[in-house]
């Protein structure tokens, strides 16, 4: 499943990685940040129900995300000490 974080399609600065394949880099820095964040368990769940919960401008954001690559880069579980 493709997930969409935080970003209407029509954005272009969360759209340039689809649209704008000659940046390799930032093309790369997306596709890790996106298969980091889907690590953490709670993450993948809330994107795979995201169409049920049928929110008119629901937005994935903030400390579940940050966090679950820090954590990733910190050698810890995706999941650890992320309260909200």
């Amino acid at each position: 499943m493709r997930y969409r974080l935080a970003a209407a399609e029509t954005d272009p600065l969360h759209c340039a990685h689809r649209t704008n394949r000659s940046k390799p880099q930032l093309y790369a820095m997306h596709e890790r940040f996106i298969a980091d964040v889907v690590r953490n368990h709670h993450n993948g769940i809330i994107l795979d129900r995201w169409g049920e919960l049928a929110l008119p401008d629901g937005w994935l954001v903030a400390g579940c995300l940050f966090q679950t690559v820090w954590n990733l880069q910190a050698g810890r579980a995706p999941e650890a000490d992320i309260k909200d």
